[in-house]
C-alpha cells in the first residue's frame, strides 16, 4: 500500500502505443469527422442566413400590417364621424319632415287655389290672345291696303319717270318691281346702266347671253352692276331695248324662271 501511495503521488504516466493500421484508421476517422463538421457548419450558416431573410420579410410584413392597421383605424374613425354626421342629418330631415307634414294640408289647399287662379288666368290670356290676333289681322289688312296703294303709286311714279327719261327703253313690269326692291346704292348703279342702254347699248359690257321663252329660242343679255346686281334685257324687232328684269344674285334663279316663262 505504501508503494502504491508513492506511485500515485509521483503521478501516473500513460503510454499508448498505436499500431500503424490503427493510426491510418484514426486519421481517416478524423477526416470524416472534420468533413461532416464542415458540412454541418455550412448547412447551419446557410440555414441561419435563410432564417434571417425570413425574419426580415416577417418584420417588413409586420411593419406593413401595422401601417395598414393604422390606416384602417383612421378610416374607421372617419366613417364614425361620417356616420355621426349622417345621423344628425337624418334627425334634422326627420324634424323637417314632421314640420312639413303638419303644414302639408295647408300647402295643398294653397296649391289648389293657385292652380285655379292660374287656369283662370290662362283662359283669360287665351281670350285676349284671340282678340289680339283678330286685331292684328284687321290691322294687317288695313296695312296691306295702304301699302298696296302706296306701292302701286310708287311703281306708277317710277314707270312714268322712266318713260319720260328713257324714251328708247321699254320696261317690263317685272323689271320695275325688281328695281323697287333694290337698295339706294344699287338703284343708282342700275339706273346708270339704264342710261347707257338708252344712249348707246353697244357700249354696255354684257356678261353673257341667256335664252328666254318656253322653247329657249329667244335670246336676252345679262349685265352685272354693283357686284351683286343683275339686269336682263333684249332687243325687239324695232331695235328698241326692253328691260325684262332687274334683281340681285339672290333672286337670279327666280329671274331666270321668269325669263323662261315668257312667250
Amino acid at each position: 500500500a505504501k508503494r502504491n501511495w508513492e506511485i500515485i503521488k509521483s503521478g501516473l504516466k500513460i503510454k499508448v502505443f498505436i499500431r500503424p493500421n490503427l493510426k491510418f484508421k484514426f486519421l481517416l476517422l478524423s477526416f470524416f469527422i472534420l468533413f461532416f463538421l464542415l458540412i454541418f457548419l455550412t448547412c447551419y450558416f446557410k440555414g441561419l442566413r435563410h432564417s434571417k431573410i425570413i425574419e426580415d420579410k416577417k418584420n417588413k410584413e409586420l411593419l406593413r400590417l401595422a401601417a395598414e392597421k393604422k390606416n384602417c383605424r383612421e378610416k374607421i374613425n372617419e366613417l364614425k364621424k361620417q356616420r355621426a354626421s349622417l345621423y344628425n342629418q337624418i334627425n334634422s330631415l326627420n324634424r323637417k319632415y314632421e314640420k312639413s307634414r303638419i303644414d302639408e294640408e295647408e300647402m295643398l289647399n294653397e296649391i289648389i287655389g293657385l292652380e285655379n287662379r292660374l287656369n283662370d288666368f290662362i283662359n283669360l290670356k287665351n281670350e285676349k290672345q284671340k282678340e289680339i290676333e283678330l286685331l292684328k289681322r284687321k290691322v294687317g289688312e288695313l296695312e296691306d291696303v295702304r301699302t298696296g296703294s302706296t306701292r302701286k303709286k310708287k311703281q306708277a311714279h317710277t314707270a312714268k319717270r322712266f318713260e319720260t327719261l328713257y324714251k328708247n327703253i321699254k320696261f317690263n313690269k317685272k323689271a320695275l318691281e325688281g328695281f323697287k326692291k333694290l337698295d339706294n346704292e344699287a338703284k343708282i348703279k342700275a339706273e346708270e346702266i339704264i342710261q347707257q342702254l338708252n344712249s348707246d347699248s353697244e357700249k354696255v359690257i354684257v356678261k353673257r347671253k341667256v335664252f328666254t321663252g318656253k322653247k329657249r329660242s329667244a335670246s336676252a343679255f345679262e349685265i352685272i352692276f354693283s357686284y351683286h346686281g343683275r339686269l336682263y334685257f333684249k332687243k325687239n324687232n324695232d331695235r328698241r331695248i326692253e328691260i325684262l328684269g332687274i334683281g340681285t344674285k339672290k333672286t337670279q334663279k327666280k329671274d331666270m324662271d321668269f325669263l323662261y316663262s315668257l312667250e
